[in-house]
């Protein structure tokens, strides 16, 4: 199940936006700061996520989020708390 939709959002990721103040790498966002991320875009892109970016392939997610090569991990967002995990 997880695997499903994970790949779920992987290819209709939610809009993301924060209501509480985040840190991102070495940057504080404030809290009610709207982010615009190409999320999509950086979900359906061939060099990130090979040939097949533009399929439903949960098998993608077998082994879970930590074992997802060092640089398809680092640009999965699911959502926020994807991106206080794949940029903190």
């Amino acid at each position: 199940m997880n695997m499903i939709i994970n790949e779920s959002l992987r290819l209709y990721p939610p809009p993301p936006s924060l209501k509480h103040e985040a840190k991102l790498g070495k940057f504080n966002v404030p809290a009610n700061t709207t982010l615009v991320i190409p999320t999509l875009s950086i979900h359906h892109d061939t060099k990130i996520w090979q040939k097949d970016a533009q399929l439903f392939k949960p098998k993608r997610f077998s082994e879970g989020l930590l074992k997802l090569r060092t640089t398809t991990r680092q640009y999965f967002f699911p959502s926020v708390w994807g991106l206080k995990v794949a940029w903190a």
